[in-house]
């Protein structure tokens, strides 16, 4: 394995096991026996191989709108579906919201915000008679992943039911379709 394939390699695998504040350049340099220098040289900095390693875990893990795509489903069991796996990730990696949420991903689809995205959700939502624009969707999907990015970042729901986590998530969905 090349060197910049085993930085980078090294470098997920600690945020995975540790979270981002874990990848520090000594312990890069330590643990893979190579020069300070190598990380410089292969990606520019630290900061810019931690970007690069989350962009890479995002685009290995997450696929969210898929589900949206399914029409076997309703509209609402979609978006649960959605906001739920969104949940259950973010819950596992809550540094992964940055990425959904500046559209880092790779996948035009999988960035949360991305204009294909909202113009399908809008579609959708109006073939329901639910009359939002782009902008009003994008700022409601944006207080979702917020929302659920708090929670996981926050650990409140570490130790909560299965039944509450699910319940939170049509509450979300709901808000989405104006059932409040």
């Amino acid at each position: 394995m090349k060197t910049k394939d085993k930085i980078l390699s090294y470098t997920k695998q600690l945020i995975l096991e540790n979270g981002v504040d874990a990848v520090s350049g000594r312990k890069l340099c330590d643990d893979l026996g190579i020069n300070i220098s190598s990380i410089s040289y292969h990606f520019g900095s630290k900061d810019n191989l931690i970007q690069i390693a989350l962009i890479e875990l995002t685009d290995e893990e997450i696929s969210f709108s898929n589900i949206l795509y399914e029409d076997i489903l309703s509209l609402d069991e979609r978006l649960y579906s959605f906001f739920k796996k969104l949940f259950v990730t973010l819950t596992r990696r809550p540094e992964l919201a940055h990425q959904l949420i500046v559209g880092k991903s790779k996948y035009t689809r999988d960035n949360a915000l991305s204009n294909e995205l909202l113009l399908y959700i809008h579609s959708q939502l109006e073939s329901i008679n639910i009359f939002l624009s782009p902008e009003e969707i994008r700022l409601r999907i944006y207080q979702i992943i917020s929302s659920i990015a708090f929670s996981a970042e926050s650990g409140v729901f570490n130790h909560a039911a299965e039944e509450t986590q699910a319940h939170y998530i049509e509450t979300l969905v709901d808000q989405l379709l104006l059932k409040e």
